[in-house]
């Protein structure tokens, strides 16, 4: 329940619309939100089923649904969502989202700070996964097995051995920020 509804969704909106569209938000669009939480309640829903209704809303908008970058240079919205989505495949945290929002992420040395700290985070495990499964078809090792006369060693281990081996060579370059040269001529594998 909520004594006063209108104010309580337009806080509510305010936090929650520019995490769901990964970018600022206009007032003139989180009003357009709140005429349909004032719609609802006015039709005689309760505050939480005429919230869950705008969320619902928000949800299925193309502003959610796909990344939506105004025309001409890239603003840091678009900059943050663009790295996160890349190195992360997930939105943009809080951190990355203040950067863009106060204009410091176009500034290199920030840029290059926070593409390291994505690296290095958890999540990036992502990126490399993906990354080397689609270049190296990794994903697809597994639809062909070698003949057993040839290769009796081979073995599920063996090949999910594989797969973690490049994974992690391809993390070490990441890490250390090594030059492509070592793909072909590398001390360590």
């Amino acid at each position: 329940q909520s004594t006063k509804p209108l104010e309580d969704a337009d806080r509510l909106l305010a936090d929650f619309l520019p995490k769901a569209f990964r970018r600022s938000v206009t007032k003139e669009v989180r009003k357009a939100y709140l005429a349909r939480v004032d719609q609802r309640l006015q039709a005689g829903d309760c505050f939480e089923t005429a919230m869950r209704s705008v969320y619902r809303t928000a949800l299925c908008s193309p502003d959610f649904l796909f990344h939506i970058e105004p025309a001409g240079k890239l603003d840091g919205y678009g900059l943050a969502n663009r790295i996160s989505y890349f190195l992360w495949n997930t939105m943009p945290d809080p951190p990355l989202m203040a950067l863009a929002a106060n204009g410091k992420l176009r500034n290199p040395n920030v840029l290059r700070t926070e593409v390291k700290r994505l690296l290095k985070d958890k999540k990036s495990d992502r990126f490399v996964k993906d990354f080397i499964g689609q270049w190296l078809k990794l994903r697809n090792i597994a639809s062909t097995d070698p003949d057993r006369k040839l290769y009796p060693e081979h073995s599920t281990y063996l090949q999910n051995s594989m797969i973690a081996e490049t994974e992690a060579y391809f993390r070490e370059l990441l890490e250390q920020d090594l030059g492509a040269s070592h793909l072909v001529d590398s001390e360590f594998a």
